[in-house]
């Protein structure tokens, strides 16, 4: 691995050198206090070992001194000698002279202990020839005599023992003499040991972690200026390299550039060719940015609209409206108006205004939609409607009635085939007029001009009730009518809209069974953990049912659908249902199955 690789790897490897290496050296300093210790307590052994054979050589010294001082009192009186302190001395000194010998550990030490051992074992032997001469003598002059001369043999023997004995002791004295200052120069370089090796230590981790962090952080301010030419729209630096964490924040910033770059062309095209006004108004009301549809909405060019003050663009009558909901940015940082706007040549522009305040930039944003066709068409909606309720309503009731007189034979007695056409065309003018009912009824209600009278209503009241309206159309078309209502809630709402909404559901299904299948009505109570208690109404049949492609479709104005026993209708219930289930602010669909029947289910809120 080569080294510019080795150090642009992970950055845990990074951290493992960084604790590793101060580590490593910790542990060598470790070993080298451990030898120091070691041989402190080589030192201090081997000081102890000698003053134990110090010791041993006095007690046997002693021992010598204390035997020739207690053999003079027994020379006159040799009976009294035997059991006495002299033979106890004499008795012990051979196992106090192995116990010295064999103190011997080391080469030398032993070579001198075995060397002296024959001299302390001839004054053993002195010490017992003294006392067969002691009890040999049996007091007379003669044993005193020889005894003297022994005893002076004693005296050189026991000088020759103790110049044994100190040749063999003198290093133990050397070491006595120098131990307390060696121990203290161990204790000292043991300290110099400590505050060198922590001084090592923390200059290699600050080393090691400069070398190291001097690298990453170099890497990181990189990828700090790319992050910054970003938000600048400024090209970016090469890559900061390596295989290692930074290396993939790095790839990861380039590819978020990438995108932004990506979004923000979309975006540009998408502001540059939408259609609606989309622009920034700053916190004194003055356009930041505008894109291009200001043009061709209102005739004014971008570079001309920049700086300008928004209320300077609205309408008189609609100024104190547009200010109102921009100085209402704290209590309200999300608004849709309609306000008038001034275009180029005076004309007047209806234009809806949705703004959302950004907090960090201290702006709205917002897009204002031309409404103006909308509310044209809107209005001339509305025209329509009034003109049929007023201008074609009225002469079809007239021509109705006309038609009802001449059934009735008011105006001469017709024939039987003028009876059959009056009575077809009686029954197309009446469809008509319902058609025309039922389309003033659909825009009333989804124009909210027809209120709700609202009522606490047993749900099985309205079934009830919805049941008996189609009882007699069930009948006609042979068809079954099942009333399953379980339901013991009651809910606030306008009885006869909703029974009108079960009418049509029935009778739609009473149209799609075939004879003697049933129709089966079902009232419901739910609990849903969003919406609170609920009530489901359903009507299900057994017809021929909806085809899937059609179902989203089937409560729009004038759906009809094939399958139907008699082709009747506007198409117009199941919009009206609708609507009127939504003014209700309740949920209306559709479940069904080619072949296997539909069901059709209305939800309402406040069940209790």
């Amino acid at each position: 691995m080569k080294l510019a690789s080795f150090f642009t790897s992970g950055i845990a490897r990074k951290g493992a050198i960084i604790v590793a290496v101060p580590l490593l050296f910790e542990l060598l300093f470790l070993q080298v206090l451990l030898a120091q210790l070691d041989q402190a307590e080589r030192d201090r052994v081997e000081a102890a070992h000698l003053r134990a054979i110090r010791a041993q050589s006095d007690v046997i010294l002693a021992d010598f001194y204390d035997a020739a001082a207690s053999l003079l009192p027994y020379a006159g009186n040799p009976n009294s000698f035997e059991g006495s302190h002299y033979t106890e001395i004499v008795k012990r000194l051979p196992a106090e002279v192995d116990k010295l010998v064999s103190m011997g550990k080391t080469g030398p030490e032993k070579e001198h202990l075995l060397t002296a051992q024959p001299t302390l074992m001839r004054g053993v032997h002195l010490l017992e020839d003294l006392q067969k001469t002691v009890s040999e003598s049996r007091g007379d002059i003669s044993g005193l005599v020889r005894l003297q001369k022994r005893r002076k043999e004693i005296a050189v023997t026991v000088g020759n023992m103790k110049g044994e004995l100190n040749r063999l002791l003198a290093p133990s004295d050397g070491v006595a003499l120098t131990l307390p200052e060696r121990e203290q120069e161990s204790a000292a370089r043991t300290k110099l040991y400590i505050y060198i090796g922590a001084l090592i230590s923390i200059l290699v981790a600050l080393a090691v972690a400069y070398f190291f962090s001097r690298e990453i952080l170099k890497r990181l301010k990189t990828i700090s200026d790319n992050s910054m030419k970003i938000s600048l729209e400024e090209p970016i630096g090469p890559p900061v390299g390596g295989n290692d964490e930074i290396s993939s924040l790095d790839m990861t910033v380039r590819r978020m550039a990438a995108n932004l770059i990506e979004a923000r062309q979309r975006e540009r095209a998408v502001l540059e060719n939408a259609l609606d006004v989309i622009c920034s108004i700053d916190r004194n009301n003055r356009i930041t940015s505008i894109n291009p549809a200001c043009y061709s909405v209102w005739g004014r060019e971008p570079d001309d609209l920049l700086g300008c003050n928004v209320l300077e663009l609205v309408a008189e009558q609609s100024r104190e409206k547009m200010l109102e909901a921009l100085e209402g940015r704290k209590n309200n940082p999300v608004f849709s108006i309609e306000v008038l706007v001034l275009a180029v040549g005076g004309q007047l522009k209806e234009m809806r205004w949705s703004a959302n305040y950004g907090y960090d930039r201290e702006s709205w944003f917002c897009v204002a939609h031309d409404i103006s066709a909308a509310k044209e068409i809107e209005r001339l909606k509305q025209q329509f409607v009034a003109m049929v309720s007023h201008d074609l309503r009225t002469p079809l009731n007239s021509l109705l009635n006309l038609l009802t007189l001449l059934s009735e034979n008011a105006y001469g007695e017709l024939t039987d085939t003028g009876h059959k056409r009056v009575t077809a065309v009686e029954g197309e003018i009446e469809r008509l007029i319902k058609l025309i009912n039922e389309l003033l009824d659909l825009e009333k209600l989804e124009a909210g001009i027809d209120a709700l009278e609202r009522v606490n209503t047993p749900v099985s009241a309205i079934a009830d009730a919805s049941i008996t309206a189609v009882q007699g159309f069930a009948l006609e078309h042979k068809v079954q009518l099942v009333n399953d209502c379980r339901s013991r809630a009651s809910i606030s709402a306008d009885r006869a809209r909703l029974i009108q909404v079960l009418v049509n559901l029935l009778s739609n299904a009473i149209k799609f069974s075939p004879e003697g299948a049933p129709v089966v009505l079902t009232c419901e109570d739910l609990s849903d953990k969003n919406r609170g208690s609920c009530v489901r109404i359903s009507v299900r049949d057994q017809g021929c049912g909806i085809a899937e492609d059609k179902l989203s479709g089937i409560f729009e104005r004038f759906t009809q659908l094939d399958g139907a026993r008699k082709a009747s209708g506007t198409g117009l219930g199941l919009a009206i249902a609708r609507a009127i289930v939504t003014q209700h602010h309740g949920r209306i669909g559709v479940e069904s199955k080619v072949g296997a029947g539909s069901t059709f289910w209305i939800e309402l809120q406040g069940g209790h």
